[in-house]
């Protein structure tokens, strides 16, 4: 075997391989500045969706994209947390939750807080490739992968799509299922126009389908639902679910909240495309090695 496929057969844990099928729920929801609010809503929707192995929720869906919000709930997010682990560990399925958390350094970040099906802390993501909105926390600086049901992910947090490698080493470090969590908006932080017969949101399914296509991986898609009445509280929903030929599988449509599930083959995502990084002669392939020896596992 190459280094890249060594490393991603050492990403997997003994005994555990990965199950022929694998339910997955993109949960495209409003989200409030209260954080109370917003854990009320998780917790009944993961009460609604336990029949999916993998729950995926939005961007800052607990205590909000919003830097007062944060500021004023930050402290609150720890017992939160372990509400939503008692509901995993209750309803045996894994969730995958965005929230502003503060790291073991006391350094703010907007992460993905990935939980299992007992219940138990796995780690987190944090958000690499900010953008303004993002005034409430700093980049992160490590980029992981975890195992969920035998089966290696990594995730991504909105701005983050817009940069392919942070899909394709994790992938060289054996993930197979992306998970992208996102609270879109526009080019200049607005709202994204959505009256063009939908020419404006083109690019954001796009992107979507090229990360998993260019990888032969699949890719889970939570968006914050649109709110027609204030689109400026909202994104532009069209959560998705995306096959490694970059058929969408399921998705929602932009305004309204809306469980997106499928069962997807987690052994058909073959990561051709990226191990071609192996190729003999391709230049760069030392420098590919170099970036996925550098992606470590939560789990």
């Amino acid at each position: 075997f190459s280094d890249l496929v060594e490393i991603a057969v050492d990403s997997v844990q003994p005994g555990t391989p990965p199950p022929s099928t694998m339910k997955v729920a993109a949960c495209q929801i409003f989200v409030t500045k209260s954080l109370e609010e917003n854990l009320e809503k998780i917790l009944r929707i993961v009460e609604e969706c336990c029949s999916s192995d993998i729950l995926l929720f939005p961007e800052c869906c607990l205590t909000g994209y919003d830097k007062e919000a944060v500021e004023s709930q930050i402290d609150q997010v720890p017992k939160a947390l372990l509400r939503i682990q008692a509901a995993c560990r209750h309803h045996e399925c894994a969730v995958i939750v965005g929230t502003a958390k503060r790291n073991s350094g006391g350094i703010v970040e907007n992460v993905a807080v990935v939980i299992d099906q007992t219940g138990e802390y796995v780690g987190c993501q944090a958000k690499i490739q900010l953008v303004p909105t993002d005034n409430f926390c700093e980049p992160g600086q490590t980029l992981h992968t975890f195992t969920l049901f035998g089966t290696v992910c990594s995730i991504i947090i909105c701005h983050d799509s817009r940069h392919p490698e942070l899909v394709r080493l994790p992938v060289l470090a054996g993930a197979r299922v992306i998970f992208y969590q996102s609270w879109e908006t526009w080019h200049d932080d607005g709202p994204v126009p959505t009256d063009d017969n939908g020419r404006h949101l083109k690019p954001y399914e796009s992107q979507a389908v090229a990360r998993a296509v260019e990888n032969r991986v699949f890719l889970v898609h939570a968006n914050v639902a649109g709110v027609k009445e204030d689109p400026s509280s909202g994104s532009h929903g069209s959560s998705r679910i995306i096959n490694p030929q970059g058929d969408i599988l399921n998705s929602a449509g932009i305004w309204g909240e809306e469980n997106v599930e499928f069962e997807i083959e987690p052994n058909t995502a073959t990561a051709a495309y990226a191990l071609e990084a192996e190729n003999e002669g391709f230049f760069l392939k030392s420098w590919m090695r170099e970036g996925a020896s550098r992606v470590t596992s939560l789990n």
